[in-house]
């Protein structure tokens, strides 16, 4: 079965929602969408629990998945009609393996993670972290979609609620560059991170010689705020990195 829920502008809160280790975390509307109420998700899963937790995106499209799992419940936002993110689950696993072993040297070159990314658990072991992150409200990684493939992802490394600052990272498969699909996804956690959860600051590190990379915060209007000397040693190669900042206000006068 699937429902679409056609969530112009903002959908207030949801409740996230965990039953059960082999089920995973998973996402029900509040009561008032008219999906699930209280009442119906304590009888349907007992040993569930719900903490609230900010909607991840703005037009969001609920689909509902009937499996052997259990139902599952997902989100995704259209970043144009041929690109969409989710919330990375573990069921991605091996897409994203596969996205990352394809395009290991480019990636390695200038993030490190494709070196401890080994095997599919790696990736599964990945994605369990984020969602336990974000159940935390610390942030959290999604898939980057295009023409129904996983072609990156992005992410919130973390939520400083004292500071309400976060760091976006980012990257994309080899064959993916080059389509602007970076820059939808940073401008769209942009929106999320000022409008929803109301943050002050995000900010985005990037290797001072990944000129690429560079150019989307460049791009987006960040102020170049600093450089780290010999940041992270990558492939027999010290690496610096430049700090790109973007204030709430500074964002909000360019829209």
């Amino acid at each position: 079965m699937l429902l679409e829920l056609n969530l112009v502008k903002h959908l207030p809160k949801q409740l996230f929602v965990k039953y059960g280790e082999e089920t995973g975390l998973y996402i029900v509307p509040e009561k008032s969408l008219g999906v699930l109420g209280e009442k119906d998700f304590h009888s349907q899963y007992p040993n569930g629990h719900q903490v609230e937790y900010s909607v991840f995106m703005l037009e969001c499209v609920m689909e509902i998945h009937n499996g052997i799992s259990g139902d599952r419940i997902v989100y995704k936002v259209n970043l144009d009609s041929e690109t969409h993110l989710s919330i990375l689950e573990t069921r991605h696993a091996k897409d994203l393996y596969q996205l990352i072993d394809e395009s290991r040297e480019s990636i390695g070159k200038w993030l490190s993670f494709p070196e401890k990314t080994n095997k599919v658990e790696d990736t599964e072991i990945f994605i369990e972290k984020s969602l336990k992150r974000y159940s935390e409200n610390n942030g959290y990684w999604a898939g980057i979609w295009h023409n129904g493939t996983i072609a990156g992802s992005i992410g919130f490394l973390y939520i400083d609620w004292s500071a309400r600052k976060t760091e976006i990272g980012y990257w994309l498969g080899d064959q993916f560059l080059g389509k602007g699909l970076a820059t939808k996804a940073v401008k769209q956690l942009i929106d999320h991170s000022f409008t929803e959860l109301d943050l002050r600051k995000v900010e985005i590190g990037v290797a001072s010689n990944n000129i690429k990379s560079r150019a989307i915060p460049e791009r987006l209007g960040f102020t170049q705020e600093g450089t780290i000397r010999n940041y992270e040693f990558l492939q027999g190669e010290y690496h610096d990195r430049v700090i790109y900042g973007l204030l709430k206000e500074e964002w909000n006068s360019k829209i």
